[in-house]
């Protein structure tokens, strides 16, 4: 949504709000020149309750008091005459229309600055995520996988990390050809998030893979037979994926990572569909190097 209709109408409701309160000067000095500074006090006030929109009808609750402050000063120094008639009149008109006016540019600014927040946001999206695919850009994974190392050690949860690959990409590029290979990767890119629960989240670039955050390596293995499941289905070629869980395989992210890969690497060399690094681990009692 563009700014623009916000923007042009707070260029003119200031104006108008100013050209309202020259007029109400100019009748409240008509009417009760003797009282002109209380009335422009009067005024003044109402104005600034009424831009701030501290809580709802703030600026009708101002012209209120504005008002009722006004009504007792004219009765206290003319009595219940008819001398306080006009001045009251007058009073109560430009109160009003200076509510309303004032309430209306508030509420133009408050859109304004959640259009603003809007905008921020949808551009946030933009930076983290893949317009095309929905999916998370891989430069941002690091930072995204901090955040739930960190909520599952202060909540005590399990984590776990899947990196996947197409197999034998080599094989299949000189089968298919490069842009075969390319369509090829652009649907599993797509089939990822369906295999995923909502909470779980995907990324891709230099590498792909997704976040699992709350869950064992029981449950991904769940998620891994999902996604092996429908990349065969619809795709037919072989998918090789590594699996580290926190915190047996690591307790920071970029150990996560790196386990992550390792066990990846030899999904591809043995020709397995997935591998755990905690069997990898067992097995031969290494850690991925730095």
């Amino acid at each position: 949504m563009s700014l623009q209709p916000f923007s042009r109408t707070l260029r003119f409701l200031p104006a108008i709000l100013g050209v309202w309160l020259i007029f109400s000067m100019m009748g409240l000095l008509f009417a009760d020149p003797a009282n002109l500074p209380l009335s422009l006090a009067l005024l003044g006030f109402t104005v600034a309750f009424a831009l701030t929109g501290l809580f709802r009808y703030s600026n009708w609750v101002a012209a209120l008091l504005s008002f009722i402050v006004y009504f007792f000063v004219q009765a206290g120094l003319k009595g219940m005459t008819i001398d306080i008639v006009l001045p009251l009149t007058v009073m109560a008109v430009a109160l009003v229309i200076t509510a309303w006016l004032g309430g209306w540019t508030a509420a133009e600014i408050h859109r304004l600055y959640r259009q603003i927040g809007n905008d921020q946001k949808l551009i946030e999206e933009l930076r983290l995520y893949d317009p095309d695919t929905g999916i998370m850009r891989y430069r941002y994974v690091y930072q995204t996988l901090r955040s739930e190392v960190l909520r599952s050690q202060r909540y005590d949860k399990y984590l776990c990390v899947l990196l996947l690959k197409i197999g034998n990409q080599q094989s299949l590029q000189e089968e298919l050809g490069a842009s075969e290979l390319e369509q090829m990767k652009r649907q599993m890119l797509e089939l990822l998030p369906a295999s995923l629960r909502a909470m779980d989240i995907p990324f891709s670039g230099e590498k792909v893979g997704a976040i699992l955050p709350e869950t064992n390596l029981e449950g991904a293995q769940k998620v891994v037979a999902r996604l092996l499941e429908s990349v065969q289905r619809k795709l037919r070629v072989p998918l090789h994926i590594g699996i580290a869980q926190f915190p047996a395989d690591g307790v920071t992210e970029e150990e996560l990572m790196r386990a992550a890969e390792a066990a990846l690497h030899v999904a591809e060399t043995t020709g397995r569909p997935f591998v755990q690094y905690a069997q990898l681990h067992e097995a031969t009692q290494i850690r991925p190097a730095d």
